[in-house]
């Protein structure tokens, strides 16, 4: 059992999918991450998008079938407010200490964490200082802590952009980044140019844009599995050391309704841990 604060994770699916496709989708990331760190140090929060979708992204149709959801139809300021309106409702942004996006998601996601830098999310609270003292641990500051990481997993082209941004400037100066893109990917061109426009000129230590061979997916090579887990594990501070599973372990779901997971050796096929997830359907 873990000592250090439970960290809460806002997970966000991509166009024409839903929360429990992204949960098996990262599954294997998942999976590894809750053997190194234990599975009450991370809490993931898997929130659905507010439109229904009459068709859905070709796997996701062949492997999952529906219903389907997306954040917005058209990328303008206004859907995009409404999509972190939306998330902000049901689970307030400022209880999330980091973020994890998959293609229309995590465009969404550094877009999220470009506002939260500047102060500028469009949520229908307005905290108060004594507030976000308690959250944030100051009290002369109203404004929040970047958050501890975004990984934003195949990002879409973005036409947002911020209000405040001076040239040469990056979106995101202080939260660190991972992202990745397929090489084979139909819009990996979107997923650089987006990465460019929210990192350009920002420290490569904080940001890294890495490929991997394949298309529009998460990826499953062994070794970006232990990159994302090994970025997750140091962005959050006091989480230990990494060291990759010796059972060959992947997750798999028992339960939709419950929201929960086995993790189930590859070898012996027993029943190894239980995790929780929180789904909003």
């Amino acid at each position: 059992m873990s000592s250090s604060p439970v960290k809460r994770v806002l997970c966000l699916h991509g166009w024409g999918s839903r929360p429990h496709v992204f949960a098996c989708q990262l599954a294997r990331v998942t999976s590894e991450l809750y053997q190194v760190v234990g599975e009450d140090a991370v809490e993931l929060v898997w929130v659905q998008a507010p439109h229904k979708m009459w068709m859905g992204k070709m796997d996701v149709m062949r492997g999952f079938g529906g219903p389907y959801y997306g954040w917005f139809n058209a990328q303008t300021d206004e859907a995009l407010n409404e999509a972190i309106r939306y998330i902000d409702d049901m689970h307030p942004l400022d209880s999330f200490d980091a973020i994890i996006g998959f293609s229309q998601g995590a465009t969404l996601a550094l877009t999220i964490a470009a506002m939260r830098e500047r102060n500028t999310l469009p949520t229908r609270r307005n905290p108060s200082t004594e507030s976000l003292g308690k959250r944030w641990g100051s009290k002369r500051s109203l404004r929040p802590r970047a958050f501890d990481f975004v990984l934003a997993i195949c990002p879409i082209v973005t036409t947002w952009s911020p209000a405040d941004v001076k040239a040469g400037e990056p979106w995101l100066s202080s939260t660190p980044t991972l992202a990745y893109a397929g090489t084979k990917d139909r819009y990996v061109t979107g997923a650089r140019e987006t990465f460019d426009k929210f990192c350009r000129n920002a420290s490569s230590k904080l940001h890294r844009l890495e490929h991997f061979e394949g298309a529009h997916h998460v990826p499953t090579q062994p070794e970006a599995i232990d990159d994302m887990v090994r970025f997750i594990q140091t962005s959050f501070s006091g989480l230990g050391l990494l060291k990759r599973p010796s059972n060959g372990s992947m997750a798999s779901f028992d339960s939709y309704s419950t929201g929960t997971y086995s993790v189930r050796s590859s070898d012996t096929g027993s029943s190894a841990s239980t995790a929780p997830f929180s789904f909003d359907l």
